[in-house]
């Protein structure tokens, strides 16, 4: 499969529940009250997963580690968060309406970057 084919069978098709014509819908500071919502949620729960799990990096590191050992192959902490996105893509894919996928997207995204950072001190 090509780039290009696995980008075609994983394209999102909005109009089986209306989500993205529902949204255009929406007055222009509706749609930015949701977004910063969503952004505002996820950085909440980075900061209590933080509390829980402790620092993505070293967490996300860690996962790598586990990871690369499993897979016979290198995996970089940025990886890690890269495949949890498209795990959570996967499934936004199938529940569009569900916010915690969108939520979590962007945490993954912010792991990511942090990993990023350090690794490349």
């Amino acid at each position: 499969m090509t780039d290009k084919d696995c980008v075609a069978e994983y394209s999102f098709d909005f109009s089986a529940d209306n989500a993205l014509e529902k949204y255009l819908e929406l007055e222009q500071t509706e749609r930015a009250q949701i977004i910063e919502s969503v952004i505002n949620e996820a950085k909440s729960g980075l900061f209590k997963r933080t509390d829980n799990h402790g620092n993505p990096e070293d967490t996300f590191s860690d996962i790598a580690k586990m990871w690369s050992v499993y897979l016979g192959k290198q995996i970089e902490s940025e990886d890690v968060a890269n495949m949890m996105i498209l795990l959570k893509v996967c499934r936004a894919k199938n529940s569009p309406n569900y916010r915690d996928n969108w939520v979590d997207i962007i945490g993954y995204s912010a792991c990511g970057a942090a990993c990023k950072v350090k690794t490349d001190r």
